[in-house]
């Protein structure tokens, strides 16, 4: 799954005979940073470095940089980074001097983290790399093992640590052990879409602790339908 909080679009710069912006976007194919020039003449020159790094747990790890540079510039992208993902969360970090008319203007993000790709998953639990992250099992690994079902095959979510730890079922807090309980009464009746409608519910009362999603079923809400579509198969309810 690939989401990004947002396109960013640098403050228009003007001279007597021009008006142009830059605009960088993060998509599921890369990192992209295109000038548009509104009136005017090509820009004198644009060079920087874009650096991408991934995340492991919660630390931000360096990574590969790539450099460019352009001269006499045009309506258009001025650097493309097309790569797959290969982390569970990955930002792209600018440094850019623009040079034009015998001005400078300089455009960087570092320190802010907002352009970030996420690749969420959601499925078969043994099959699923961390990726820099951790895999939550939607239904506890605790409950499917008290009633004989495999922890190692059962529905669960590539997700943010940090999130990860928000999860009901998590750890071993009196509200978690409630928690499983809970879960596991269920698996006991073979109540297998209340238990998942259990599980969706309480993950929309949990905050996006990034503050950009609302909540953590919407943010994970690909992830998660996947999931879900997995849950079914494991526990071989009927999709209608």
């Amino acid at each position: 799954m690939f989401s990004s909080p947002e396109s960013l679009v640098s403050p228009f710069a003007v001279r007597p005979d021009s008006t142009w912006k830059m605009t960088y976007l993060t998509t599921s194919a890369g990192f992209f940073v295109t000038l548009s020039i509104l009136q005017g003449n090509a820009v004198d020159s644009i060079t920087g470095d874009v650096e991408r790094q991934t995340l492991n747990g919660t630390t931000w790890q360096k990574g590969t940089v790539s450099g460019f540079s352009k001269t006499k510039a045009n309506t258009g992208k001025v650097f493309t980074w097309n790569a797959a993902p290969v982390a569970v969360a990955e930002a792209y970090i600018y440094d850019i001097t623009v040079k034009d008319s015998g001005s400078t203007y300089n455009y960087s993000n570092k320190g802010k983290y907002n352009q970030v790709r996420y690749h969420f998953s959601g499925g078969h639990y043994g099959k699923m790399a961390a990726m820099g992250g951790e895999r939550h099992h939607i239904v506890s690994s605790a409950a499917l093992k008290s009633v004989g079902l495999s922890s190692y095959a059962g529905p669960a979510m590539r997700m943010l640590t940090k999130d990860h730890k928000l999860t009901p079922n998590h750890a071993n807090s009196t509200e978690a052990q409630n928690y499983r309980a809970k879960e596991l009464q269920y698996l006991k009746n073979k109540q297998y879409q209340e238990l998942l409608n259990f599980t969706v519910d309480n993950l929309k009362k949990i905050a996006d602790p990034g503050g950009g999603y609302g909540t953590l079923a919407n943010k994970y809400r690909y992830a998660l339908s996947d999931a879900l579509f997995y849950a079914h198969q494991y526990f071989n309810i009927p999709i209608k």
